[in-house]
């Protein structure tokens, strides 16, 4: 078996005949480009008539847009006094979107998703076109656009999807960076290590976890070159089953990617800078780091294994087989140095989880479902690699069996014809049978959703959000009875939370001071205690009580002595504080015989 894959699972180079190379290049492209615009087409369409984002990641980022075209970057939108700790460069894509256009941040978070996502889709083919050919890029794009299970939630699996999340889209990044450093590698350029550098420094912008991984990636492909050209100068006569196909001065590879990092660095500086002067990498908060949603919990890992149990996998896995086969090639170390890293993610995650069930806490890089979203990415170039090998092998082994019962040999352009045709035809298949198992129509996220259900869950907050931004400060801090309010109506209108959420508070400020705030005000309030709620008040600019038009403080008699009814909308009403000075010398009046 080995043997045969060390035959079959080469790059599939393509034959001359029939198409010309510039012929080729333009099928390719055709139908990738088509691929990509029908699932274009249907994201549109499912996306378009929503004018709210659902979900608060992508709230997150519109409070980052906002707090950038207010010229407040880089503050953290919902904390008073700190300092940004969220990647920025979808915030910074919504602000120069509104620029362009003077659309609103929430309805551009919504129609430009589905462009921006398309960076996954074209990444991959990208990445895979180099690495493996063009047939391999088709079968990989076939995977992020097909395989994800309809009911399965876009966003813990790497795929195409209608709706902004950074996860998803840095995706394309994380791909292109990787391309960008494999040619580097293959051609010992230092410019291409300095676009490698500059293109991690823009994923490190968008999200950690792919920057994790693309960071993991190189360093240990670097290891391993530079131990291969370590060996072939000091052992040139070693048999080895490992070797490079680049010659070059030792030291040359690390001078390269230290350049590399030293370019990401400085690209990083406007997410990072605040970080390391501020706060110092000093975790307070682990929470949101440690946040596993059900989907990647501990408890569902047998359910996850025995999902694995499927042809998708088996064929991921047949790709490992053909990479270890042809171990020899650069591409294909550089792929298992990739999913080598990807895998030591999914077990960090899981091991974590095991601390934190017996007590102990230690930060994670990124929350749990990142691992599962680039589990599903490396399993789309495994797929890829396995599904041409397999195809290939299958082809070529059956014409090489019929030449042989005729007694003719196949020539060699037989034989790349074989191959090529049977690569070919293996990526169309398992492309056809993605999609009949998963078609994009049947997806929850490819939907429109009901328009009623949507505005009565998502929507019904912009009144009170639209009356937020154009009536307060952006200093303006609310105390928030429900933080589900705070994070819908307060985040993306980038005001200040008294006390924010855990999963969508800063992790380098300790939470528990601002809940005992927050728990302070709440009593002065409770008691009418106007001089504690003043003493409170006087650390922020301007203090306003957000409620439910039918929660406990809207009602309460106490409320009403102590702040005027400003707006209601949506449900929701907004309290503004009496001013201190003024309120203690009516007092004084009224008291006064």
């Amino acid at each position: 078996m080995t043997s045969l894959f060390r035959i079959h699972c080469t790059r599939t180079s393509t034959p001359a005949y029939p198409f010309g190379k510039w012929a080729r290049g333009v099928v390719f492209c055709v139908i990738a480009g088509a691929l990509c615009g029908w699932a274009l087409v249907l994201a549109v369409n499912a996306s378009y008539p929503c004018q709210w984002p659902s979900e608060w990641d992508t709230l997150r980022d519109v409070g980052m847009a906002q707090s950038i075209l207010d010229g407040r970057y880089p503050e953290d939108p919902i904390l008073l006094g700190e300092t940004l700790w969220y990647n920025p460069l979808t915030g910074a894509i919504i602000a120069l979107a509104h620029v362009l256009s003077g659309l609103p941040l929430y309805r551009l978070s919504i129609v430009i998703g589905p462009y921006v996502n398309l960076l996954a889709p074209v990444g991959i083919v990208v990445l895979l076109a180099t690495l493996f050919g063009r047939v391999a890029a088709l079968a990989g794009l076939c995977v992020l656009l097909f395989a994800k299970d309809p009911q399965l939630p876009f966003w813990v699996q790497a795929s195409y999807s209608p709706w902004l999340l950074a996860p998803l889209y840095s995706l394309g990044l994380l791909f292109l960076t990787l391309t960008a450093y494999y040619q580097g590698l293959k051609t010992g350029s230092l410019r291409r290590h300095l676009l490698a550098g500059l293109l991690l420094g823009i994923t490190f912008m968008a999200h950690t976890a792919p920057a994790l991984v693309a960071g993991g990636t190189m360093s240990l492909m670097l290891l391993i070159e530079t131990s291969l050209s370590w060996r072939r100068k000091h052992e040139p006569d070693a048999n080895t089953t490992l070797t490079t196909q680049l010659s070059r001065p030792l030291l040359q590879l690390p001078a390269y990617f230290l350049s590399l990092l030293a370019v990401a660095f400085i690209i990083s500086l406007p997410y990072t800078w605040s970080i390391l002067l501020n706060y110092r990498f000093h975790v307070y908060n682990p929470f949101p780091s440690l946040y596993a949603a059900d989907y990647v919990s501990l408890e569902q890992l047998p359910n996850r294994l025995r999902e694995a149990l499927n042809w998708r996998n088996a064929l991921a896995i047949a790709g490992v087989g053909s990479l270890l086969a042809r171990r020899r090639d650069a591409a294909a170390r550089f792929a298992l140095c990739w999913a080598a890293v990807v895998v030591l993610f999914a077990v960090q995650h899981y091991l974590w989880q095991a601390l934190l069930a017996r007590g102990v806490v230690w930060p994670s890089f990124v929350p749990g479902h990142h691992a599962a979203i680039h589990l599903s990415a490396m399993r789309a170039v495994l797929f890829a690699a396995g599904a041409t090998a397999l195809g290939a092998a299958a082809i070529s082994g059956a014409g090489a069996a019929l030449c042989a019962y005729f007694g003719r040999p196949p020539s060699t352009a037989a034989t790349t014809m074989m191959r090529y045709g049977g690569a070919t035809a293996a990526a169309i298949g398992a492309g056809l049978a993605l999609y009949s198992a998963n078609p994009l129509s049947a997806r929850v996220d490819f939907q429109a959703p009901d328009a009623a259900l949507y505005h009565q869950f998502h929507e019904q907050g912009i009144p009170m959000y639209q009356w937020i931004l154009e009536n307060t400060a952006p200093d303006s801090v609310f105390l928030c009875e429900e933080e589900v309010s705070g994070m819908t109506v307060v985040m993306p209108a980038a005001r200040k939370i008294v006390a924010p959420m855990l999963l969508y508070s800063n992790p380098y400020v300790s939470p528990e001071p601002l809940f005992d705030k927050q728990r302070i005000l709440f009593d002065a309030i409770e008691d009418g205690d106007r001089a504690t709620l003043c003493d409170e008040a006087r650390h922020y600019p301007s203090l306003y009580l957000l409620t439910r038009e039918d929660g406990v403080y809207a009602r309460h008699r106490q409320v009403k002595r102590l702040f005027d009814k400003a707006h209601s909308a949506g449900g929701l009403v907004v309290w503004r504080m009496h001013p201190c000075q003024e309120t203690s010398h009516t007092e004084s009046n009224q008291t006064t015989p």
